[in-house]
């Protein structure tokens, strides 16, 4: 049986809910630690009100990829601000 009262819409919703449902339940396993789903949900949160009162919605938002935490918590506060990300890496030609 789902806790669920509304199917979610977006991605960072979807995260919402399962934060909310499973706060304490790991959402990255490193390999020394993990991080619950309420510690990354409140980093996505507050990273997303910033964001929103710097850009407005649609803003492309540059994030470096990698594998690091804070990639995940950059692209939901992303999302959560209504703006676009736009993954990047380091490694690619000036050029780009």
């Amino acid at each position: 049986m789902s806790i669920l009262t509304s199917a979610p819409r977006f991605v960072h919703e979807w995260f919402d809910q399962t934060a909310a449902t499973y706060p304490d339940r790991p959402a990255i396993a490193l390999e020394d630690r993990a991080i619950p789903y309420a510690a990354l949900a409140a980093s996505a949160r507050a990273l997303g009100a910033r964001l929103s009162s710097v850009a407005g919605p649609r803003t492309p938002v540059l994030i470096f990829a990698g594998d690091r935490p804070l990639v995940v918590v950059s692209i939901l506060a992303t999302l959560r601000a209504g703006c676009a990300f736009v993954p990047v890496t380091p490694d690619l030609p000036d050029a780009r």
